[in-house]
């Protein structure tokens, strides 16, 4: 009962010793903590505006209490936009609760960006003077094409648009930005690219495997970095004819030649036992320049079919090809 006595009597000294507006709002409950850009305590961290968004800012009460006409006063920090937000909205969660109430300030992506600052929140004759501010960014929006599957040393077309949102509220071209194409491993930077006046990029790379990756554009002026999702760029094996002698004789080295693209590869040399293809020991990966020879010794006379199989990692087919020997 005595700290009850000494808390009132603490709390009456500071109210006869503040300004009037500020002994108000340290009286008032409703008005104990300073507002908040969140709902329900949670909080927004980036601010990114498309074509409407509504901003909810809060102020939170430590124990359940009837704080309805609270308003948050709102403009952008040059003075301009001078607005007001009833907080009628009441919410709450967590353990123990929290108690809150909140409303919405409509923001567009023509008039929204830029610095902001929540200046007062008012409930009834108490105010409560604030400095709480916050920044606003526009929206982008980047895309990435599907690129068409390549076969062999064909490079891969990557293209794509992005269109940012202007001081009219609508998505425009970005014109002459920076696009980067990463790698969907360690985000590596595959390739960069510039958009035109349409906002459109295109750059050619030269892919060897099947890769996942996106297109990715850094912060620039008042717009936060975007991303695209990732997109696979596919890829076939380029094999070329085959070249050989059509006839042998037993227990003589017998030689088949060939290319094939892209790198990374392998060519096992197969013969049919009739059965099955069996892999004779002349297999295993194809040199950088994409040419490649296999050897077969044959030990009877006969007619045999063999084939050269190519095959690599990340790869959307595996071909081979077919001919037919006559060993003497």
């Amino acid at each position: 009962m005595r700290r009850r006595l000494a808390v009132l009597t603490a709390l009456a000294l500071v109210a006869v010793a503040l300004p009037q507006a500020t002994a108000a709002a340290v009286a008032d409950d409703c008005l104990a903590a300073p507002p908040a850009i969140s709902q329900d305590t949670s909080p927004v961290e980036t601010i990114v505006l498309d074509s409407l968004r509504l901003l909810p800012i809060e102020m939170h009460a430590f124990y359940p209490q009837d704080c309805s006409g609270m308003v948050a006063h709102v403009r952008k920090k040059d003075g301009s936009r001078q607005q007001t937000v009833a907080l009628v909205n009441e919410g709450g969660r967590g353990m123990p609760p929290s108690w809150t109430w909140y409303g919405f300030l409509p923001l567009t992506a023509g008039t929204g960006e830029g610095d902001w600052v929540i200046t007062k929140v008012t409930h009834g004759a108490n105010v409560l003077e604030t400095n709480v501010g916050f920044h606003v960014y526009r929206g982008s929006v980047l895309t990435l094409d599907q690129p068409a599957r390549t076969s062999g040393t064909a490079r891969t077309t990557l293209s794509g648009q992005l269109r940012r949102y202007g001081d009219r509220g609508a998505l425009v071209p970005a014109v002459n930005a920076t696009v980067q194409l990463r790698h969907l491993t360690g985000d590596k930077v595959i390739a960069t690219a510039k958009t035109d006046a349409t906002g459109r990029f295109r750059t050619t790379v030269a892919f060897t495997q099947n890769t996942f990756l996106r297109a990715y554009t850094p912060a620039s002026g008042n717009y936060v970095a975007q991303f695209t999702d990732y997109v696979n760029a596919h890829k076939l094996i380029a094999m070329s004819y085959l070249s050989a002698l059509p006839t042998v004789k037993a227990n003589a080295w017998w030689k088949v030649s060939g290319s094939a693209y892209p790198g990374r590869l392998s060519a096992d040399l197969q013969v049919f036992n009739g059965a099955a293809w069996v892999t004779t020991p002349s297999y295993g990966p194809i040199p950088a320049n994409g040419v490649y020879s296999r050897y077969w010794k044959p030990t009877k006379p006969g007619v045999y079919r063999l084939r050269v199989h190519v095959w690599g990692d990340r790869l959307d087919n595996s071909p081979s090809r077919e001919l037919t020997l006559k060993v003497v």
